[in-house]
């Protein structure tokens, strides 16, 4: 009779589960509890089909680069991956004893199959590493996508709505290896409790008008003036922002010799946002006996890839088709989802290397509360104090609040942003800096007719 083992004797969760769902209620071989149990060469044939599927042997000897290299720099050669013995009881989570069983039976079976007639070494301590799984299925339905929306269809597209289904379900219950969490919360009370906005000016009467009126024209674009950007199509006002100036600063792309506005704008209530920073730290951490490991395993590979995917940087000219993908995304997750997702906090492509952070806040939650004056104040602005040296660069901005105030009957618009006006900043750009990679370019002469004599010999 086989020898048997219960679900106090296998640590790893996903096969004590399995023990204990279809195992039947036994007298353990290796602690003698009675318990729900495996027979040994059931629990065996699952060790054997999770090292056929998801693990390859290593080399028992090492290659003649190797020997090379051993010689060159005196080291002792060691055999790459883990022991058998070792992936059974650790990684696998089954006790000493049942492992050390488990490891013969399986050497005793290759040593049966072994193919003697072509030379095949036998290996009595055999060490295997996890095999590679790729996301060719995914990066190929992701390129599908792409194509769909930039030569097929646009709207109503039900392949892409499902495409988009797939990527994002469960998104919300994944696990980093730096345990920051894929979707997180911004507001008063969060570490990101404030954005900053910036806007280009060329025009000083354009730039005088907004510090005049500076929640309207430093908040969200209007909807008729909306161009295509990364996470909006044309038309859809959104709010692009970043948690430092710099970074807004250099999102907006100014040139030399204009002006740009900064701003600061609380974030007056909880928003709830998608973390794009954190999917290339995607870690799954489902079990090799799992009947879907190799799918789960292959859409976290992918998962890790799309935050770069989805803020790569889009040369200019190709704005219109490039943003598709991303703009769909953005509509998706502004719209088609369980759980209402207010935004997206993406990496800036601006200042690469760098820790900066751009978060846009969609439609729905990117209010900007009223600048509050009284019914009736008028307001000017200056850019110049004039001082017995002559005129001196200054902007102020002064309300003439009238001595007699109306009261408002309108109640003032709630909002997810407020302006701090005293955070207000007018920055002339003067110049830019590019950071570059060189490479050099080798230019060879060869005679020709020296190739073609190598050719024909």
């Amino acid at each position: 009779m086989s020898k048997t083992i219960c679900s106090n004797c296998v640590s790893e969760d996903y096969l004590h589960q399995r023990i204990l769902a279809e195992g039947k209620t036994r007298k353990c071989s290796f602690c003698s509890v009675h318990a729900k149990a495996f027979s040994l060469p059931q629990l065996s044939l699952k060790v054997r089909l999770a090292l056929r599927r998801y693990y390859e042997k290593t080399a028992n000897e090492p290659t003649d680069r190797e020997i090379l290299m051993q010689n060159e720099f005196n080291k002792t050669w060691e055999r790459s991956g883990e022991r058998l013995i070792d992936i059974i009881n650790d990684e696998f989570g089954i006790c000493y004893e049942a492992a050390q069983e488990i490891e013969k039976q399986i050497i005793q079976s290759e040593e049966a199959n072994q193919d003697y007639d072509n030379n095949e070494d036998f290996d009595d301590d055999p060490h295997y590493i996890k095999k590679e799984i790729g996301d060719d299925k995914w990066l190929g339905e992701w390129d599908s996508f792409k194509n769909t929306l930039k030569t097929q269809s646009r709207f109503f597209n039900q392949g892409v709505e499902a495409f988009l289904n797939t990527v994002f379900r469960d998104l919300d219950s994944t696990v980093t290896s730096t345990d920051k969490p894929i979707f997180t919360s911004v507001g008063p009370t969060k570490d990101i409790s404030f954005l900053y906005r910036a806007r280009v000016f060329q025009s000083m009467d354009n730039l005088l008008r907004a510090l005049k009126n500076p929640d309207i024209h430093l908040g969200p674009t209007p909807s008729n003036l909306a161009s295509d950007g990364r996470m909006n199509a044309r038309g859809i006002s959104v709010f692009y922002g970043a948690t430092d100036k710099d970074t807004a600063i250099a999102e907006v792309r100014p040139p030399v010799g204009s002006n740009v506005i900064t701003a600061r704008f609380n974030i007056l209530r909880e928003l709830y946002l998608l973390d794009l920073r954190n999917l290339k730290n995607i870690v799954e951490k489902t079990s090799v006996f799992h009947p879907q490991y190799k799918e789960k395993m292959e859409k976290a590979r992918f998962l890790s890839k799309l935050g770069h995917m989805i803020t790569q940087p889009i040369m200019p000219g190709d704005e219109v088709l490039e943003y598709l993908p991303t703009q769909a995304i953005a509509d998706y997750l502004a719209s088609k989802t369980d759980r209402i997702i207010d935004g997206i906090i993406f990496p800036s492509v601006q200042l690469k290397g760098q820790d900066t952070t751009n978060i846009v806040l969609f439609n729905k939650s990117s209010n900007v509360k009223p600048y509050d004056l009284p019914e009736g104040t008028e307001t000017v602005v200056k850019d110049y104090e004039f001082h017995e040296d002559g005129p001196w660069k200054n902007y102020t901005v002064i309300d003439w609040i009238p001595s007699k105030r109306k009261s408002k009957t309108t109640k003032l618009k709630k909002g997810e942003l407020q302006i701090v006006i005293d955070s207000i900043e007018v920055h002339e750009v003067n110049s830019i800096h590019f950071s570059t990679t060189s490479y050099s370019v080798g230019r060879l002469k060869i005679d020709a007719h020296l190739l073609r004599v190598n050719r024909d010999n």
